[in-house]
């Protein structure tokens, strides 16, 4: 049985990978750490994006992490409008 993380995930990076935005990294936590495609977005593409939105993620300013976001999971509901927002972000993009 997957956890309420790896449904989630899923979901968020079954779309993202359709448009070649992002790697997830493997996580037994209740976060996910995304490294992004530096020749289609940059995680500050990203965070600007979803700035003023309800969506509590971080950013990181170590070279190790460069263009990486970490999310947080959170309630299952909470985090299908996170897939919502990021899916709108990835069709936005993948049409310029």
């Amino acid at each position: 049985m997957k956890t309420v993380t790896e449904r989630i995930c899923g979901a968020v990076w079954s779309e993202a990978f359709k448009f070649g935005f992002l790697s997830p990294m493997p996580s037994q936590t209740n976060a996910v750490l995304a490294k992004f495609n530096a020749d289609v977005c940059t995680e500050a593409d990203v965070h600007d994006y979803l700035h003023g939105k309800p969506v509590l993620v971080r950013r990181f300013q170590s070279p190790e992490f460069g263009n990486c976001m970490r999310f947080t999971i959170g309630r299952e509901y909470e985090m299908s409008q996170v897939i919502e927002y990021l899916r709108a972000f990835f069709v936005h993009n993948a049409s310029r």
